[in-house]
């Protein structure tokens, strides 16, 4: 889907890229649920919505703009925006195959306290969702524009 989106000629093909992006639940073979590949649709994701918003942002791209922002695909975009990521996991969340011997039942509830550091996917997950939030409020140049989106 990347190379899709770095082709991308139009909006339309952006848009079509962005029906590949399984939701969650939706994915169809075991590996698309490993979170080396759920980290890659969500860097295909956030390129898609930066392309999205150089091409229909600025006065002459107003009916580009209303296009995209209409289209369902967009929608989809939306809620792939929307599906919960390791923002919430913490480092303590870790299967057990990952913790060390020397971790406690109570460092454990420590890790969990507000303030703590969350592990560096949770961060780059963090990130990622600021840059696209910023892309699509990018997109809502006109007040209401997000309606149609946001009623989904």
């Amino acid at each position: 889907v990347g190379r899709l989106v770095a082709e991308a000629a139009s909006e339309d093909d952006l848009l079509r890229a962005a029906e590949l992006l399984p939701l969650a639940g939706e994915e169809t073979f075991a590996w698309e649920r490993q979170d080396v590949h759920v980290a890659r649709r969500r860097k295909a994701l956030t390129a898609l919505l930066a392309k999205l918003s150089r091409r229909c942002c600025g006065g002459g791209a107003a009916a580009a703009r209303r296009r995209v922002l209409g289209d369902a695909r967009f929608r989809r975009c939306a809620a792939l925006l929307a599906e919960p990521g390791d923002e919430s996991r913490s480092a303590s969340d870790a299967p057990e195959s990952r913790r060390s011997a020397s971790d406690a039942p109570e460092s454990r509830t420590a890790a969990r306290a507000p303030g703590r550091a969350t592990s560096p996917g949770a961060e780059v997950f963090a990130a990622e969702r600021r840059e696209a939030l910023r892309l699509v409020a990018s997109l809502a140049q006109e007040p209401g524009a997000l309606a149609p989106v946001a009623a989904d």
